[in-house]
């Protein structure tokens, strides 16, 4: 009763006893107001039970299994170029992340310890070791091909604003050499023979072999000086595709380094752009018609094919319509059996534009037509060439004539790739301000 009243004198005078009287609700005497706070008991923090596995190829799924895993804010792979990558909750490269796992696509570069928060929890050791090439403000590579097993010869133009910048690059993990000369375009092979390029200069070709650092280009005076539209390799040797008007001819190299036209066809289609070709005989010739739009001007491509026999051209196709103003940087790739897969780059300019620049990417198999996909590369003109897909999943597979491996994620890291004499996929990827080749381990 006296806590009461005094309660109730608290209430009509609260600013004379409010310092005076503590709120208290529990039984037995009130505690002092000197009495220290009850301890705050801390967050539980991520225990880890398990994380796996402890190698793989890049796009490979990590998973980490415990309790309390979603109060860490990110997880870290090292790397053997620098600085770790870092995810967050919600990266590209996240499957999943709960209170009791963690699923993630392991992404390039990863190479090293594996760390939750800033704790160590595994270990993940890739299927491939990197090694720095070039500076991505340097140069912007469009064909890469194998010239020996772990090795990648690189072809490229220079970015704006460089000067003196050598455009062939050799690498491996054993270094790299930058090979001098210039040109405005070159076409990688590797046959029977040697690895070559064909260079061009002022659309005049020239041989250069890319078995030795010699920059030695010689002009090939039976290979006429038209557009070269296509180029790859089989069993019978090198050959290159050419454009004129019309009619596109096959050209071959013999053993001898001669040239000479085997096959002719024509086309039903004006501007001519791109050629591939399997070894069955069964073509593809790429073409475009320019037009004029609302606001501005743009591109419609299309597709004509051959059967397999090697008879002429079937009706056309269109592929693709109203592509902003112009096409260019064409390149394909064929199988037997009627896989083909085609990547082109488009800009949009002029007075109505928006200035950008995209890439468009299709592919077709004998069971489906001309399907939209999204991002491919191509190998170099070399005697196993392959394409590489992304997958649903933002993961990089190359298929070739020895199959189909799961290489890197996320895709758009991949400037090019090829397949070496080993059946081993050399990547050359970029991160951060590197492009690397990225080699099979030993």
């Amino acid at each position: 009763m006296r806590r009461s009243a005094l309660l109730l004198t608290c209430v009509v005078t609260a600013s004379a006893c409010a310092s005076e009287v503590e709120p208290y609700y529990g039984s037995g005497p009130a505690p002092s107001s000197t009495s220290p706070a009850p301890p705050k008991v801390p967050a539980p923090g991520p225990e880890v039970v398990t994380a796996s596995p402890s190698s793989g190829s890049w796009g490979t799924l990590y998973t980490i299994e415990g309790t309390h895993l979603d109060v860490a804010p990110y997880l870290s792979f090292a790397t053997k170029v620098g600085e770790p990558v870092t995810l967050t909750k919600t990266g590209r490269s996240i499957v999943s992340w709960t209170s009791t796992k963690i699923v993630v696509k392991v992404p390039f570069p990863a190479d090293g310890e594996v760390k939750l928060a800033g704790e160590a929890v595994g270990t993940f050791d890739a299927t491939h070791a990197v090694t720095k090439a070039f500076k991505r403000n340097e140069r912007e590579p469009y064909a890469v091909m194998s010239t020996a097993p772990g090795e990648l010869v690189v072809a490229a133009t220079q970015r704006p604003g460089t000067t003196d910048i050598p455009l062939f690059v050799r690498v491996s993990a054993k270094g790299v050499t930058e090979l001098s000369g210039a040109f405005d375009r070159a076409w990688l092979f590797r046959d029977n023979t040697e690895p070559f390029a064909i260079v061009t200069t002022g659309g005049v070709p020239s041989y250069r072999s890319l078995a030795t650092d010699d920059d030695v280009t010689t002009p090939i005076a039976d290979l006429p000086a038209k557009p070269i539209i296509g180029n790859g390799a089989d069993a019978t040797g090198a050959y290159v595709w050419l454009a004129d008007g019309a009619t596109v001819t096959r050209y071959r190299r013999d053993t001898g380094g001669a040239w000479a036209s085997d096959r002719s066809i024509t086309s039903a289609a004006p501007g001519i752009r791109a050629l591939a070709s399997t070894d069955d005989g069964t073509l593809a010739l790429f073409s475009t018609t320019h037009g004029g739009g609302l606001f501005d001007d743009y591109d419609n491509v299309w597709v004509q094919e051959t059967p397999s026999n090697g008879g002429a051209f079937t009706s056309t196709s269109s592929i693709d319509h109203d592509v902003d103003d112009s096409t260019f940087g064409y390149r394909t790739w064929a199988k037997d059996g009627g896989h083909f897969s085609l990547r082109y780059c488009a800009t949009d300019e002029g007075a109505n534009s928006f200035d950008n620049r995209i890439c468009y990417y299709w592919s077709k198999t004998p069971d489906t037509a001309w399907t939209s996909v999204a991002f491919l590369q191509f190998s170099g003109g070399s005697a196993d060439a392959a394409v590489a897909t992304c997958e649903t999943d933002d993961v990089l597979s190359v298929t070739g004539k020895s199959g189909k491996q799961t290489v890197l994620h996320p895709c758009r890291d991949v400037a090019g790739f090829a397949v070496d004499e080993s059946g081993g996929v050399l990547l050359l990827a970029a991160y951060e301000g590197n492009y690397y080749l990225a080699s099979p381990k030993k």
